[in-house]
């Protein structure tokens, strides 16, 4: 009986699809479902992938979308369709190393109560040099080694018998674009372990900026999740709190994406609210030297024409390349 599904979101990526599958078409995929869901791409994936059905028609089943629902509620489809216990959401521009499954495997085997896997991600999480566990919110929020690493989608192997029991909450937090971190932390209580591996499943692709990548959105909704309904105590409700608010975008960070993004607003009101917003939910936890980074961009953001001068200096020169950290991964 088959008790792992490796579940791919996919979005026109046909050909880093197609690449992600032969690496896992090569490993012993005995025990794997795989099933791939088309956010409604402009050439449909089956398509794409009409050779890999014919051979592993088994194994390998396309879901198409009627719209595309967003990478948030692609996930919940990912969820709803699963059929065994265990779940890896892989994303299709994450190329799996050889060995993913085995090691995920071997890990299942050892844990079968286990809620959830977090498996590193060395671009993120360089000090996990061993592996640990966790169980009920309070233990994670005191361990949690990454917060980045938390959220970056294909670290995770996903007990769907027991995550789908929250689903409800994971489609209430669509908007944070962490749906699987509110069924998680809605769904820990006090005794729900989580294993944290010191091995990777796969390697990190930082995104092509015409991939239309940004923070921004993240910034805005993950200090949502703490009105989660979650069982944990007042200090370590603060704690997570903290790492929640030190992976949205601190004001440079903040004012490069926004540089890098500006067609993206219906208006220099909008871009100048959103800037001040993210702030405000950051600020209680923001340095001095963060707070007067906002001052400072402040002026900058307050007039419309100053920014647009900005903006365009810093992309005719590429300037923006020279800070990575304008682009997060989940």
């Amino acid at each position: 009986m088959k008790n792992l599904t490796i579940a791919i979101p996919t979005f026109n990526r046909n050909i880093q699809l197609q690449s992600n599958l032969a690496c896992i078409l090569r490993q012993n995929i005995s025990n794997v479902s795989i099933l791939v869901i088309d956010n409604c791409s402009d050439i449909p994936v089956v398509d794409t992938l009409a050779k890999e059905l014919e051979i592993f028609g088994d194994t390998l089943k396309v879901v198409r979308n009627r719209a595309n629902v967003g990478l948030a509620g692609n996930f919940i489809k990912c969820i709803e369709l699963c059929e065994t216990k265990w779940m890896w959401l892989l994303s299709d521009d994450d190329l799996p190393f050889e060995n993913a499954i085995e090691i995920i495997q071997n890990s299942l085997i050892e844990r079968s109560t286990f809620t959830y896997f977090n498996f590193s991600t060395h671009e993120w999480t360089s000090a996990r040099e061993q592996s640990f566990e966790t169980s009920g919110m309070d233990e994670l929020a005191f361990k949690l080694d990454s917060f980045q690493n938390l959220l970056f989608y294909s670290s995770g192997v996903y007990n769907v018998s027991l995550l789908s029991k929250s689903l409800r909450f994971g489609v209430m937090y669509t908007m944070t674009l962490a749906p699987h971190l509110a069924l998680l932390f809605s769904c820990l209580g006090t005794e729900g372990k989580v294993y944290f591996s010191e091995y990777q499943l796969v390697k990190w692709k930082a995104p092509d900026i015409k991939d239309n990548w940004s923070m921004i959105p993240l910034s805005l909704g993950l200090l949502n999740l703490l009105h989660l309904p979650m069982q944990i105590s007042q200090e370590s409700f603060k704690m997570l709190a903290a790492k929640l608010a030190a992976n949205s975008l601190a004001p440079r960070a903040l004012f490069l994406n926004l540089l890098l993004f500006s067609s993206g607003f219906t208006s220099h009101a909008q871009l100048r609210y959103v800037f001040h917003l993210i702030f405000a939910l950051r600020k209680p936890f923001s340095s001095l030297a963060e707070y007067l980074d906002y001052i400072l961009l402040s002026l900058v953001v307050r007039n419309s024409y100053i920014f647009k001068v900005v903006a365009k200096y810093y992309l005719a020169r590429r300037v923006l390349t020279a800070y990575p950290d304008r682009f997060n991964r989940i």
